[in-house]
């Protein structure tokens, strides 16, 4: 939810429009937080043809195990590490749907 709500109060999309999910909780701190489900959440988010999921840390072995290939499993400690991951997929998918020159 807090990822969601920055992305609405941002300029631009913080995901440069790849299907991204994430799970997790985060404290007054920004410290992100385990929860339970994960493997089920991972076979949900596939289902939804998310290209990246973003994890607690914790929850990454987890994550990964069952994840199909397809799917790029993240983990992080912070809401800012979360940011960082957002900003380096949305640079990879603008470049990959940015148009080719024809010079």
């Amino acid at each position: 939810m807090t990822l969601c709500i920055i992305d609405q109060l941002s300029r631009h999309s913080i995901t440069g429009g790849a299907k991204i999910a994430a799970t997790g909780t985060i404290d007054q701190l920004g410290n992100v937080g385990d929860v339970g489900g994960v493997a089920e959440k991972t076979v949900a988010v596939q289902r939804a043809g998310a290209k990246y999921f973003i994890v607690p840390e914790v929850e990454v072995a987890t994550a990964k195990a069952n994840a199909a290939p397809g799917l790029t499993v993240i983990g992080v400690n912070t809401l800012s590490q979360a940011l960082r991951a957002l900003r380096s997929i949305a640079e990879r998918n603008q470049c990959r749907s940015a148009p080719r020159s024809r010079f």
